[in-house]
């Protein structure tokens, strides 16, 4: 059961010197929830409200489309013949309608805050050098969660423009004292951290319909209601916001870190690559719908009709993933590549911890469980208090510039207090990833003298480096005698990790084993390594990962495109263009077969 543990009182100031006084409940379970369970703030995408994130059915959007396709539908019998078309429908809605976000937490035992967010349409770009009013009032938020919950940390689930505000306040707030020994993880769902082509395409309409309206009106003053609604009906300010290469992006990018070592909390994007909103549905009569059927009802003869009708579909049977098939553009409605809205590429961030992909649209991750599942172990690693400042550290070291996996080695560390207080004697340093993993060995090294303010003290630790190949994060804590943790005031560091490594894709990816004898290619673009491979059923598989970092993932590029299955045996081959990657194949009537799609 959920109750509202907490109303918090957020106020604040906007740009147009307007004082605001939001209210919002944080919503916990009934029972006393753990001491070290963080308090999640939910952030809705544009033009949403907090029901996108508590109550997805009331978005319009939550279809099944799992339903089978009954086909021909018994319609009954009729007292007319049925002829030609007898109508068409979507795809109904799912029944019961689908849980958020907010009640799968709160029965997880997590607190929530979900609210509506100021100007859902806004732009979330500076106002002259100032945070905009949807940062400044989640700054509000946030300090009033700080107050009212000292000993939690705090994580985030966000839904697409939701995770721009969240950058933008990281940006600007982010690095504060009080605040980022505060923050735990992040979940990104659909964001469109690069922007989106069809923010570009609906930008280049306004600009077109406004000259449009323009011309049209001769003056737009002297009828600027009709001047707005037709110039104005299309773009937003966040829409801009989300244009490819846009000055608010560009802002983004340039004060954010280059890599995980340097981010103020741990972060996991959710791409998606099923651009279907529902399925059309068009229905047909079948011959036997006018073949008329004579009974005796006891006065007289009766002649019914028995109806049924074929679901023949339309030619765009899936709204919009047939379009982004014929058209293979933009990439936001192209299958495999995109939600709708956002490609599943344009989720990666180069600072992130984790990088995850499902077959979705853009809005079933508000209520799909198999991300819910997904990013319940990433939220987890939120839980804990976060450390007590009883004093502040900072620590120098020298560290080779790469190491082999495995391989143990020593830094020597000089820390230094830049507190207020003195350490006492047998303080303990040691090495984590700046996030509380110790993902270089848990040996530490005691500090066997007090420390004053202003001091420092000289110590050796012993390091193995991790399994994980790439830039590995590399942090230095000290740790008072009775287990509090002083503040960190150093940037991390990072070190390279080298050498083979051995994973087992088909496991990671859960993708099916390859088929006995099962030809291999694989390419690189410019943001994916690729595996392809032939299953048992020979359907042709792709395995692939970003180069910017994240996990392995896979696809069934058979079932995703409707080719024909490939001949037992046949070869592969594969390559990239600047535009397109490429697989070729042969199936079973010896015909051979290209499978491709835009590279990214």
């Amino acid at each position: 059961m959920a109750i509202t543990l907490a109303t918090l009182t957020a106020t604040w100031t906007d740009n147009n010197n307007i004082k605001h006084q939001d209210t919002v409940s944080a919503i916990g379970p009934a029972e006393v929830p753990d001491p070290d369970v963080p308090v999640v703030i939910l952030l809705h995408g544009m033009g949403g409200s907090s029901n996108d994130l508590s109550q997805p059915g009331l978005t319009g959007f939550t279809y099944d489309m799992t339903a089978p396709i009954v086909s021909p539908l018994d319609l009954g019998l009729q007292p007319n013949p049925g002829v030609g078309c007898y109508g068409f429908s979507t795809d109904s809605k799912l029944n019961p309608a689908p849980g958020g976000w907010q009640p799968f937490l709160v029965g997880a035992g997590y607190i929530t805050v979900n609210y509506s967010q100021i100007e859902p349409w806004g732009s979330l770009a500076q106002v002259n050098g100032q945070p905009s009013d949807p940062v400044r009032q989640l700054d509000a938020i946030i300090s009033c969660i700080i107050t009212t919950f000292p000993g939690r940390r705090i994580a985030f689930v966000t839904h697409s423009r939701g995770g721009l505000l969240l950058r933008a306040w990281l940006v600007q707030h982010g690095s504060d004292p009080a605040v980022r020994p505060r923050l735990g993880t992040a979940v990104q769902l659909a964001p469109p951290n690069h922007g989106s082509e069809l923010a570009n395409i609906v930008g280049a309409l306004e600009v077109t319909v406004a000259a449009a309206a323009a011309e049209l009106l001769g003056d737009p003053a002297a009828m600027p209601w009709l001047y707005l609604l037709l110039a104005g009906a299309i773009g937003d300010p966040a829409i801009g916001d989300m244009t490819v290469g846009s000055g608010f992006l560009t802002w983004l990018a340039g004060n954010e870190p280059g890599n995980e070592a340097g981010a103020l909390l741990e972060l996991h994007t959710f791409g998606g690559t099923s651009p279907t909103l529902f399925r059309w549905h068009l229905y047909v009569f079948t011959p036997q719908s006018v073949v008329p059927i004579i009974t005796w009802d006891g006065s007289g003869l009766v002649v019914s009709y028995h109806w049924s009708a074929w679901d023949v579909g339309f030619p765009v049977r899936n709204y919009a993933g047939d379009v982004g098939a014929i058209l293979q553009a933009p990439p936001e409605i192209v299958p495999g590549s995109g939600d709708i809205l956002v490609t599943a590429a344009s989720a990666a961030l180069p600072w992130q911890a984790g990088y995850h992909v499902h077959p979705l649209n853009h809005g079933q991750p508000l209520w799909d469980p198999g991300v819910q599942g997904e990013a319940l172990p990433v939220l987890r690693n939120a839980w804990g208090s976060p450390p007590v400042q009883v004093a502040a550290s900072w620590a120098v070291w020298s560290q080779p510039a790469s190491v082999g996996a495995g391989t143990s080695f020593s830094i020597t560390v000089t820390v230094t207090n830049v507190g207020t207080t003195t350490w006492p004697a047998g303080c303990v340093a040691g090495s984590d990833n700046g996030f509380g993993k110790r993902i270089w060995g848990t040996a530490t090294a005691t500090m066997a003298s007090s420390v004053p303010r202003g001091g420092s003290a000289t110590v050796t630790l012993s390091l193995t480096a991790p399994s994980s190949q790439g830039n590995q994060p590399v942090s230095v804590f000290v740790t008072a005698p009775g287990g509090q943790q002083l503040e960190r005031g150093q940037p991390f560091q990072a070190i390279l990790v080298v050498g083979w490594m051995a994973a087992d894709l088909t496991l990671d990816t859960g993708s099916p084993a390859a088929a006995p004898g099962s030809a291999l290619t694989s390419w690189a673009d410019t943001r994916y390594q690729h595996v392809i491979y032939l299953s048992p059923d020979q359907h042709v598989h792709e395995l692939y990962y970003p180069l910017a970092g994240g996990t392995w993932a896979g696809g069934d590029l058979t079932a995703d495109t409707g080719s024909a299955r490939a001949a037992r045996g046949s070869a592969l081959t594969s390559w990239a263009d600047t535009r397109y990657q490429h697989v070729i194949y042969l199936s079973a009537d010896q015909h051979v077969y290209e499978l491709y799609r835009s590279v990214g």
